[in-house]
């Protein structure tokens, strides 16, 4: 009788072992996509504000440039 249950405590514990690998095999997965999206997620908003800094600096002046140098 009790090898009967320590096998089955065997039997039980193998299969636990077997499915948290599975689950963390899943997860890991999971991360590496999520990674990806955030990655590219992070690059856009850097390159946003790059942009808006940029243009934030830069002074363009839309009027015509020969009015200007004929007033002084």
């Amino acid at each position: 009788m009790s090898t009967k249950f320590r096998n089955l405590r065997n039997d039980l514990k193998d299969l636990e072992d077997d499915t948290t690998a599975q689950l963390n095999q899943g997860s890991l997965d999971k991360s590496s996509n999520s990674g990806k999206l955030s990655n590219y997620i992070l690059l856009f908003a850097f390159i946003a504000t790059l942009t808006f800094y940029v243009g934030s600096k830069l002074d363009f002046n839309l009027s015509n440039p020969i009015d200007r140098k004929s007033v002084v």
